[in-house]
């Protein structure tokens, strides 16, 4: 009965709060080849984990682990059904910001090869990189649930749906005709650093890193991308200096990347650019952050 009572309270609360990490993000948060080797590891998104930020989970707590272990049990069911290897949490459980109203986790799966597992939904039916795994047969987690009530409805002006569902697309998203859009988590990483929405030193960042994409994009021929990963050379197994995006041609179709020896296919590109020239505005958020590009 107490059990009933929580999902209750809890289907309240989310149906009114956004409990997205990115309202958007259909296809997953474009992930580099081969970051799940180690079999079942089930990871969360940056969106997702900048979602659990902006909760006040912080990084290390008992609190963040609890909520973590709980979305990672609801998608470990999932993944056995489907028989994936390994899993992406992309979107926190929720069921506000998504066309589909039901309480589930969005997150996409790899199968032992790293290759993704697509999902099918729609009539006629249609193919995408993320799955909606749901949730509604396990009671939310109480303390998930007093931090998205805690946060009481701010987090669709942190993570605005428009931009934020290009991070993980369906096809089609980017109809646009030389658009680079900014995927959720490169914007959180812009707000971490200071750089307020609207503001002129964000703007200045964003034409800094759309003319580094811009040069590559033409090319390989594409029309339109999504930034991932704004420029950086740590925290990457390429210690180049790079911004980190996804290209589609003029049919909305990915562009893959080709790297490695032997010769391997991602569907990111990594973009390089002079760390020296590095724009000043970034590069003193960054510093100021107490961080290094």
């Amino acid at each position: 009965m107490r059990a009933l009572a929580l999902f209750t309270f809890a289907t309240a609360v989310l149906g009114g709060v956004s409990a997205l990490a990115v309202p958007v993000k259909r296809a997953l948060e474009a992930r580099e080849p081969a970051k799940n080797a180690v079999p079942n590891p089930i990871k969360f998104s940056g969106a997702a984990k900048a979602h659990m930020d902006n909760l006040g989970l912080a990084k290390g707590s008992p609190e963040r682990k609890q909520v973590k272990d709980y979305h990672r049990k609801i998608v470990a069911e999932e993944m056995a059904k489907n028989g994936a290897h390994s899993a992406q949490v992309v979107h926190l459980s929720h069921k506000v910001g998504s066309v589909d109203p039901k309480l589930h986790i969005t997150a996409g799966f790899w199968n032992k090869d790293d290759k993704r597992m697509k999902s099918k939904y729609g009539d006629p039916p249609k193919t995408g990189n993320l799955h909606h795994v749901y949730a509604d047969h396990h009671p939310v987690d109480p303390v998930y649930l007093h931090h998205v009530t805690k946060a009481g409805g701010h987090l669709r002006r942190s993570f605005p749906s428009d931009l934020d569902e290009l991070e993980a697309r369906e096809p089609a998203k980017n109809a646009v005709p030389n658009a680079i859009k900014f995927s959720g988590g490169a914007k959180a990483h812009m707000d971490s650093l200071g750089l307020a929405k609207g503001s002129p030193e964000r703007k200045q960042v964003k034409e800094y890193h759309r003319n580094i994409v811009k040069a590559e994009m033409a090319k390989n021929g594409a029309t339109s991308a999504r930034i991932n990963h704004l420029g950086h050379s740590t925290g990457s197994v390429d210690n180049k200096y790079h911004v980190t995006a996804g290209f589609w041609d003029k049919d909305n179709k990915r562009i893959k990347s080709t790297y490695g020896t032997p010769p391997k296919t991602g569907d990111l590109h990594h973009v390089y650019a002079d760390k020296a020239h590095a724009h000043p505005v970034y590069k003193a958020a960054v510093e100021k952050a107490g961080k290094v590009l």
